[in-house]
């Protein structure tokens, strides 16, 4: 018998509240006090996410990210920058046996990545994962912009990564979110970095361009949506935050991602939810 998930459809969002929900939404699930949980969202308006670990000193153009009116959050799990525009962001929060990942950390990420396979390959798409395409990607020096770096299960399309996944663990629970490019503007991506990545746009692939058509957000949720039931043999019901959910997201938000002492200078910033994921 299929297991129960909530699917959460999410309206788009500003950065501080998209991270803060996804922390509130693992961190329910860590206590459980909620089910697994998918959730889609998008975000509004654009901004930049960083890894955990990154200095945004180091890697972005502040200056430009300000004038720009380009809001930049820190995100709980690693990787490199990603900049969150015309994209389609899901989220999961399980523990292992939801998911029957029992081996690597990289195989849990084949695993919940095989559902992004099956949308893709649904649209017509051919794709593969970069460590099984023999291309020598994985040798590369790693990039401090996502796009441009590639990891063994990051998802190819016709050569080229589309999007990027990240993951947060705490002891057997799984957090996880990545990104959907619909439309990838490498030359507004670039202009917030300090460093140029180089020729970004010969390595980075955006869905409606890959298709060959604009495919619409609500189309995208729906073949999402099934492929995660079909990939990961989940019995999805659309729900909405809990009551605890919608105020421990209201407080993270306030008192850590709007807060450059957690964006900005992460060393400096102290909380209880911020020593149990950060």
């Amino acid at each position: 018998m299929p297991k129960n998930w909530r699917l959460i459809l999410s309206g788009p969002c500003d950065a501080y509240t998209n991270m803060a929900v996804d922390e509130a939404i693992f961190l329910a699930y860590c206590e459980q006090k909620a089910i697994p949980t998918l959730r889609l969202y998008t975000w509004s308006p654009p901004a930049l996410s960083l890894g955990c670990a990154q200095d945004p000193c180091e890697a972005l153009d502040l200056d430009q990210c300000a004038r720009a009116n380009i809001h930049v959050v820190r995100r709980i799990s690693g990787g490199g920058i990603i900049f969150h525009d015309q994209e389609l962001t899901y989220s999961v929060s399980c523990h292992k046996e939801d998911i029957g990942a029992f081996g690597s950390i990289a195989g849990s990420y084949r695993t919940l990545c095989a559902f992004l396979l099956v949308a893709y390959r649904t649209l017509g798409l051919c794709t593969a994962f970069a460590g099984e395409a023999g291309l020598g990607l994985l040798r590369q020096r790693p990039s401090v912009f996502c796009f441009s770096s590639y990891a063994k299960y990051d998802i190819l399309i016709g050569g080229k990564k589309i999007g990027g996944n990240a993951q947060r663990r705490k002891k057997d629970f799984i957090f996880q979110h990545g990104s959907i490019p619909l439309e990838f503007d490498g030359k507004k991506a670039r202009s917030f970095l300090k460093k140029d990545p180089g020729r970004i746009e010969e390595k980075v692939c955006a869905l409606n361009k890959a298709a060959g058509r604009k495919v619409g957000l609500c189309t995208l949720k729906d073949i999402l949506v099934q492929s995660f039931r079909e990939a990961l043999g989940a019995s999805l019901i659309e729900d909405g935050l809990t009551e605890q959910e919608k105020a421990l997201a209201l407080r993270l938000r306030e008192e850590k991602y709007s807060r450059q002492e957690w964006n900005l200078k992460r060393h400096e910033y102290r909380s209880e939810e911020a020593c149990m994921v950060a």
